[in-house]
């Protein structure tokens, strides 16, 4: 079982209820500029929704895997291609460059299906997320359908920490209100600046818990 995988399951079966099934997933997001960013969905009758960018593309066989479990667990999981549609290379440097207004947008496009929606990433995934989420709270203040984010060894830092130096955060990880759960293996080196990362998030009003 991959990392990615136990973790989430454990978590997602605390979180999910069950519903009947809804309306086949839609197959494509299209942007405000006409973009067209693919999604690889796997429906599922529950009433939660995870909304996962994944660093490669989108076409990971982990995550594809990931989510063809958990949809079998009644999780519904979308995948979508941003990094494909904008031709960005793959891991942290393309992720990074995702817009927040898209995540949002992304979001936007689940909300009809009436489910509790949780973003989810790993690494620099995490800056979109976050970025996605306050965009999209901004313009639907007090609007219950975003229900939080699950992030994986989150990279959130405004510079890479050099030995003995204190971290320094991106400005949105102070600006986000969302429940969070954050997944630190006890061998990632970020597991050391977790409770720092846990006071600046809670700063903007996010509750924050640890999986471990």
């Amino acid at each position: 079982m991959n990392r990615l995988l136990r973790p989430l399951l454990a978590l997602c079966w605390l979180l999910a209820g069950c519903l009947p099934a809804l309306a086949a997933p839609p197959s494509t997001l299209r942007l405000a500029d006409g973009t067209a960013v693919s999604l690889r969905t796997y429906p599922a009758e529950g009433d939660t929704l995870l909304l996962w960018l994944a660093c490669d593309e989108g076409q990971g066989t982990r995550e594809a895997r990931t989510a063809q479990v958990l949809a079998a667990e009644g999780i519904e999981v979308w995948l979508p291609d941003f990094l494909g549609a904008h031709f960005l290379p793959p891991g942290p440097s393309g992720i990074k460059q995702i817009p927040g207004e898209e995540v949002a947008a992304l979001i936007e496009l689940a909300r009809p299906t009436g489910k509790r929606l949780y973003l989810v990433s790993a690494g620099s995934g995490a800056l979109p997320v976050l970025s996605g989420a306050r965009w999209w709270q901004d313009r639907h203040p007090g609007d219950p359908t975003l229900a939080g984010a699950i992030l994986f060894y989150p990279e959130l830092y405004a510079v890479t920490p050099a030995p003995g130096v204190e971290a320094r955060y991106h400005p949105v990880v102070s600006q986000t209100r969302l429940p969070l759960f954050i997944y630190h293996s006890q061998r990632s080196p970020g597991r050391w600046w977790l409770e720092h990362l846990k006071v600046e998030l809670r700063r903007g009003g996010s509750r924050v818990d640890r999986l471990r």
